[in-house]
């Protein structure tokens, strides 16, 4: 659960609207209507996201690339190949692309 206070900086970064606590609620609505409703909820005093893991591509990636590193591992040359590749074909370009440039945002796809 993230507080209310913590998503208005991090959606505006103290440049926030005269009326922030609307315009968030606009975003939460937003972002209910790209993942349903079900899976956004207000938890006294913020908003939870609640997806499985499996639905994020991210952590699919690193499921398949970690069993991929498993079978290379282990020798095994055939099914290391298939979850790499697979772990691959959900690459569709830039991470995040298309969001905002939030310094959040920023943090989260910049090189480590």
């Amino acid at each position: 659960m993230l507080p209310v206070d913590r998503l208005v900086d991090a959606l505006w970064g103290g440049a926030e609207p005269r009326d922030a606590v609307t315009a968030l609620q606009h975003q939460v609505s937003r972002l209910r209507e790209a993942v349903g409703r079900e899976h956004v909820s207000w938890q006294g005093s913020g908003y939870a996201l609640e997806v499985p893991a499996d639905a994020v591509d991210v952590r699919q990636f690193e499921r398949r690339a970690a069993d991929g590193r498993t079978a290379l591992r282990q020798g095994d040359s055939g099914p290391a190949a298939r979850a790499l590749r697979s772990a691959l074909d959900l690459w569709r370009g830039p991470a995040l692309d298309g969001l905002p440039t939030y310094p959040w945002v920023l943090a989260e796809v910049a090189p480590s």
